[in-house]
């Protein structure tokens, strides 16, 4: 086999030790979100998030209020299973054009497809988008699993759309490596002033006979979530696996043509025998559960995120990227020509669905639950953002009940988090001062959120003697 390698380091995993783990902050915004599955942010609009619900609907939150529906498109979407609304994009120039960009999937004339579309607004601060629909592309889905659905716009003004093999398991068809079908691909398209699109020049595949020409990658399975490095031009891929492995991958700003090797391989390993192809070796990849040897890098089901390029130089140039599955949370620290490090970190949601970007930088992440949270920073720096960064959380083990370490003057809230997901409801705790019970039935190990009221949170994982 071969393979062309994309770096010129060896990735060597360094298993951090847990007490030098980064203590992230997550500040919660808002709940009762409808199964969020993309965060979307228009150029020259801040302090306002773009939440893209599975069931059709598309809602504003800003300054932590859920304030307007934005779209509403469940007469026209199928969201069974892992179908339904997916993808957002804006356009580059929203600002003047008032453009932007839905994937989703629809049962037309009995057939399933997959159907990215162009939406308009009248004024780029509207806060409701008008009912004008442009087809911009439509193929065919055979099955109702492994849709991606992610569109972001590059560096280079085209719009990038993943979509995933077709569905059931193992790739049945061998999408991922057919070159004549959109399927198991990362497609590039130029959406500039056209009712469709038209094909860039410098894609990879143009006059070849019986390829696609909107072919930029291939040999993708699930791509579930895509992230463009807003300093470097590099996008960053997170590929859903099949029984073992989930991958980071990574494409070099301009690199065109490559294929990541599905379903020759999951990701490094092999997967199915095709004899010799060239393809891409995974940034990084991860076992799933019983596979692996140790359970902080360990999961199911790949999230891709973003590099941090954000206020918080500790944080500089990290790829943030989850497991839906299991309560994972990771920072990769790729340098070129070193080796690279994933970092653990102490994490209690699981059912992370999607990360978004905001126009400074900074990183958010949403839960299929309706959860939509705000990663504030590093408080194992000196630059840590968070007020409460001195409370402690005793006795822990604990069996009952715990109590916090600092006294305050205001009240303080609290809430347990299960390590299914479960939240419980808000509790006050008068004075920051008392003790906090711990539920019957918790398991072995739970979060406890604690919160001022200016919104600052922090988390403990408490573990439980029962």
């Amino acid at each position: 086999m071969r393979s062309i390698l994309l770096y010129s380091f060896v990735l060597q995993l360094i298993l951090t030790n847990v007490s030098a783990q980064p203590g992230m902050v997550f500040t919660e915004l808002v709940q009762n979100l409808n199964r969020p599955v993309d965060l979307a942010f228009a150029p020259g609009i801040t302090n306002r998030i773009y939440v893209v619900e599975q069931r059709g609907t598309i809602r504003i939150v800003e300054n932590g209020t859920i304030t307007s529906m934005f779209l509403d498109v469940r007469d026209r979407v199928d969201a069974d299973g892992e179908l339904g609304l997916l993808g957002l994009a804006f356009d580059p120039e929203f600002q003047s054009n008032g453009i932007f960009y839905i994937n989703y999937a629809a049962s037309i004339n009995g057939r399933l497809q997959t159907t990215i579309a162009r939406r308009f607004v009248d004024h780029p601060t509207d806060e409701a988008a008008s009912d004008r629909e442009e087809i911009v592309l439509q193929f065919d889905q055979p099955f109702k699993n492994h849709n991606a659905g992610d569109l972001a716009f590059g560096p280079d003004g085209m719009l990038y759309i993943t979509t995933g093999d077709g569905g059931s398991a193992n790739d049945p068809a061998g999408n991922g490596q057919n070159l004549d079908t959109l399927l198991g691909k990362l497609l590039r398209v130029d959406v500039r002033d056209q009712t469709t699109y038209a094909i860039p020049d410098d894609n990879p595949f143009i006059g070849q006979p019986g390829v696609r020409p909107e072919i930029w990658a291939y040999g993708l399975r699930n791509p579930w979530r895509i992230g463009f490095d807003r300093n470097t031009g590099d996008l960053w891929i997170g590929d859903v696996g099949q029984d073992k492995w989930e991958e980071v991958s990574m494409i070099p700003a301009g690199q065109a043509g490559l294929n990541f090797g599905w379903r020759c391989f999951e990701g490094d390993h092999l997967f199915r025998d095709c004899g010799s192809i060239d393809h891409a070796v995974p940034v990084y990849v991860y076992a799933h559960t019983d596979n692996c040897s140790d359970a902080r890098f360990c999961g199911e089901s790949i999230t891709g995120g973003f590099r941090y390029r954000g206020a918080n130089p500790s944080m500089e140039g990290l790829y943030f990227f989850a497991d839906y599955e299991k309560n994972r949370l990771w920072a990769l620290d790729q340098s070129a020509g070193q080796a690279s490090s994933v970092i653990p970190i102490d994490f209690p949601y699981v059912h992370t669905t999607t990360f978004g970007e905001d126009l400074a930088g900074e990183l958010y992440f949403a839960t299929i639950e309706g959860h939509l949270y705000r990663i504030d920073a590093d408080a194992s720096t000196g630059l840590s953002l968070d007020p409460l960064s001195d409370l402690s959380c005793y006795p822990n083990p604990a069996s009952s009940v715990v109590h916090l370490g600092t006294i305050y003057s205001q009240d303080l809230h609290y809430r347990w988090i299960q390590a299914n997901g479960v939240v419980s409801a808000w509790t006050t705790l008068a004075n920051g001062t008392g003790e906090i019970k711990i539920p019957a039935g918790q398991a072995r190990v739970a979060w406890l959120q604690v919160r001022n009221l200016e919104g600052h949170s922090r988390l403990f994982m408490v573990e439980i003697l029962r």
